[in-house]
């Protein structure tokens, strides 16, 4: 049986590798594989919403995750009620991506309160290869 809570280690070095930490002064997330958007005119608002969620994929930690497994994020759609995106893998050569999640915000606008939720959501939804310590 696989951990549920899968997901999360080595992310945080992975990504500050790739520069995700360098997006703390709130510029555009980088489009280098790590944070990416679909959105042509992402406004600044959105922008900054991004770079959150950016920096809380970046500070997860996810057991049994291999070395050679670099993760990305790919927000498909964002406006104030509701983000579209997926994570994305590569192993050596080779990319994947996990299932497209909707996330929609009913009650209150997108926020820093929901960044958590969107990132273990994406996490827990892909089928991310982790190393047999994980399985329990």
């Amino acid at each position: 049986m696989r951990f549920q809570g899968v997901a999360i280690t080595l992310l945080a070095v992975l990504v500050s590798m790739h520069g995700l930490a360098a997006m703390a002064d709130g510029g555009n997330p980088p489009d280098n594989g790590i944070c990416r958007t679909l959105e042509p005119d992402l406004s600044e608002t959105m922008t900054g919403h991004l770079n959150g969620i950016c920096r809380v994929l970046a500070n997860q930690q996810i057991p049994g995750l291999p070395d050679d497994v670099h993760l990305g994020l790919v927000a498909e759609t964002m406006t104030r009620n509701f983000f579209r995106g997926h994570l994305e893998w590569t192993i050596g050569d080779e990319t994947n991506r996990g299932p497209t999640l909707d996330v929609g915000f009913l009650d209150a606008p997108l926020s820093e309160a929901f960044y958590q939720f969107i990132v273990s959501s994406l996490v827990n939804a892909s089928d991310i290869p982790r190393s047999d310590s994980s399985d329990q």
